[in-house]
């Protein structure tokens, strides 16, 4: 959407190098990193499994495997956080933001929080759409999708025209 210069801060899963690469080189603001893996690092796959499991069943509010750093959003100050509400488990939940803020004592009059729930490929897309809106550049976002939607249905002619593509996969996708 052309408005990386706007970002102030991102997860510890973002790749900053790749962020500052498409800001002005005038723009000298820092770029905070807000989250931090909330678990041991040594911990095995069924042993995160039965932490996640004990903390949902015990219904932690704020719960995330990734926490919010709260000097490091204060420092940030944002006036808007984008955020998703798929899973409160692996990113920051609106309620998680919403404790930051209060525990930080910022006017959570002065933040808005908006947070997408995408179950498709084509409900992504639309975030494209909402995002660029709530951003005040909903051109760009029409843009964004129509480029996007171009490249997808270049991808379904080559495969449809392919003897690869010919025989349905059935494929089981476990993360993104």
């Amino acid at each position: 959407l052309g408005l990386a210069d706007n970002i102030v801060a991102v997860t510890h899963e973002c790749n900053l190098t790749l962020l500052q690469q498409s800001r002005d080189t005038n723009n000298h603001r820092d770029i905070y990193v807000i989250t931090k893996c909330g678990l041991n690092p040594n911990l095995t796959q069924g042993e995160i499994d039965h932490v996640v499991k004990i903390d949902s069943a015990a219904d932690v509010g704020a719960l995330s495997l990734y926490p919010i750093l709260d000097d490091e959003f204060k420092m940030a100050n944002p006036n808007m956080v984008l955020t998703q509400t798929l899973c409160q488990v692996c990113a920051p939940s609106p309620a998680a933001v919403q404790s930051t803020i209060t525990a930080c004592h910022l006017a959570s009059s002065d933040i808005e929080i908006h947070s997408f729930a995408p179950a498709s490929l084509m409900d992504v897309v639309e975030t494209f759409l909402e995002v660029a809106t709530i951003c005040g550049v909903p051109e760009r976002g029409v843009e964004l999708k129509r480029s996007f939607m171009e490249k997808m249905n270049a991808i379904q002619s080559i495969c449809k025209a392919s003897t690869i593509c010919k025989e349905k996969k059935q494929v089981l996708l476990l993360e993104w």
